[in-house]
């Protein structure tokens, strides 16, 4: 049970934030992808792969 209460609190707002610019940042170089490409390339990004 503990494990579900850390797993489901809210991010700081330094976490947040960050996680805001990383999606920034990719939807930019994604500007030009569409469908299943964007897709995969979003979650790459994302993950910082």
């Amino acid at each position: 049970m503990a494990m579900m209460t850390l797993l489901s609190a809210p991010l700081s707002p330094v976490q947040a934030g960050a996680q805001q610019n990383k999606m920034k940042e990719c939807n930019a170089k994604a500007a030009d992808k569409k469908g299943d490409e964007r897709k995969k390339f979003m979650s790459s990004c994302l993950s910082g792969q």
